[in-house]
């Protein structure tokens, strides 16, 4: 089995600054059975608050699962699945106590995770950033947005196509650093052969829909695909900063 990946990152046509940060890592985890993971994490805050705040979190993931002394038990299920939500848990509280030192209160960051541990997904969610599964050709979103639209859409409030267009589609209602403690999503998946996992900032989502998004994966390599779709939300707009991380397995 082997796990492919891909990455692109774009500032966007109205941005000036970069507050996406991502990792694209196979095989290089010490970790014993991982076989890739992958993150994106979408900072907010203003001035350089935003990147500081993605970069910390992708930085303390990074040092976790590089590091030699983190020992995690990845033959089970349920070890791993909260072992992998105590090392967003530990990035939340560093991004907290940081933003309160540095008067950057306010400075957060959404962080979706993917973890494949042969034919295992484990997603990790905080956040609008997402991660979906392309799957026989379809596409499935696996995370569910932590947003104000979102809620009121499940609540009923609005219909789907209203929540797209809403001025408050913007709005998270959970990320790290906001808090000292945050609940955090996750769950778990079976990957088959040529499955996409695909982990995005909202940049994406807001500027495609999904078929759109499902006609690049049919179309491109992994690597074309990365960047096809950053440059078709340019595209479109490029309101926001956009990153794509793929990983693909291939028995």
């Amino acid at each position: 089995m082997e796990i492919v990946t891909a990455a692109h990152s774009d500032t966007g046509k109205v941005r000036t600054r970069n507050e996406d940060s991502f990792i694209c890592m196979s095989g290089q985890t010490n970790l014993v059975n991982v076989d890739a993971v992958l993150v994106v994490a979408d900072g907010m805050g203003g001035h350089a608050a935003g990147d500081v705040a993605s970069r910390m979190a992708v930085d303390h993931i990074t040092e976790q699962i590089t590091n030699a002394g983190t020992v995690i038990d990845t033959t089970n299920d349920d070890s791993l699945s909260q072992s992998l939500e105590q090392i967003i848990k530990e990035a939340n509280l560093e991004i907290y106590e940081s933003s309160h030192l540095d008067n950057q209160s306010g400075m957060g960051t959404t962080c979706t995770m993917g973890v494949i541990s042969g034919t295992r997904l484990f997603i990790t969610h905080v956040g609008d950033s997402r991660a979906y599964i392309f799957k026989n050709r379809e596409l499935r979103q696996l995370t569910v947005d932590h947003s104000w639209v979102e809620e009121e859409v499940r609540r009923g409030n609005i219909s789907r196509e209203a929540a797209s267009n809403h001025p408050y589609r913007n709005v998270i209602t959970r990320a790290l650093g906001l808090e000292r403690s945050v609940v955090i999503d996750s769950g778990l998946y079976s990957l088959e052969d040529r499955d996409i996992l695909l982990l995005c900032s909202d940049g994406l989502t807001t500027m495609l829909d999904e078929d759109q998004i499902a006609t690049v994966l049919k179309n491109f390599d992994l690597a074309g695909a990365a960047k096809e779709l950053c440059d078709q939300s340019n595209n479109a707009g490029g309101s926001d900063n956009t990153t794509v991380v793929l990983a693909q397995m291939i028995h």
